[in-house]
């Protein structure tokens, strides 16, 4: 039995929501780029962003097709690609006060307390 497909509503939805990210993942790569160097080992960190910025333009491209095969003339390209105010905004979750980085390895942080 075929995966029921997204509907118009929820392509839009996931539309805003991959714009919100790569709008954080400009800024974010915008801000490394103030405090480190554009080569070499440093500058690192901030080619992986991009690199995940263009992976998730290269999703959206191949969802917008997906979704103008599904439902045609009912989806616009503004459901992938929407207007600045039509995009989610990430918001950064507030530090943890009783996390500090970790030296052990995993997701970088470790709760004491």
């Amino acid at each position: 039995m075929p995966k029921p497909r997204p509907t118009v509503d929820e392509h839009t939805t996931f539309g805003r929501r991959l714009a919100g990210i790569h709008a954080e993942l400009v800024h974010l790569s915008t801000e490394l780029a103030h405090h480190y160097p554009q080569s070499g080992r440093e500058a690192a960190p901030q080619r992986h962003i991009d690199k995940a910025r263009k992976a998730l333009l290269d999703a959206c491209y191949g969802l917008e097709n997906l979704a103008i095969g599904e439902h045609g003339d009912a989806i616009t390209t503004k459901a992938y690609f929407p207007c600045p105010e039509h995009r989610h905004v990430v918001v950064p979750a507030a530090p943890d006060p009783a996390a500090r980085p970790s030296t052990a390895g995993g997701s970088g942080y470790e709760r004491h307390g």
